[in-house]
């Protein structure tokens, strides 16, 4: 799975990413790939989590892990509910 399925997969339920949470996923993937983490930060409300979550399992799908996810406690339990 890459992100081009992702973006193809989501359009399919009418659900679009902008380019800039698109360019999110995409360094996420690409520090991994080059072996080093990274901090996605933006202003509130443009996308982090969902960006995050399809990084993750586009991780997940290729075998690669273990991921670790930190964030502030007021939306801890908004990750919980979307990633199980």
């Amino acid at each position: 799975m890459n992100v081009e399925d992702i973006i193809r997969e989501l359009k399919s339920s009418g659900l679009i990413l902008r380019t800039h949470q698109v360019d999110g996923i995409q360094a996420l993937l690409n520090w991994q790939r080059h072996g080093h983490g990274g901090i996605l930060a933006d202003e509130m409300g443009l996308g982090k989590t969902c960006q995050g979550i399809i990084a993750l399992t586009i991780l997940s799908s290729q075998g690669k892990g273990p991921s670790i996810v930190i964030c502030p406690l007021s939306v801890l339990e908004h990750w919980e509910n979307e990633l199980l």
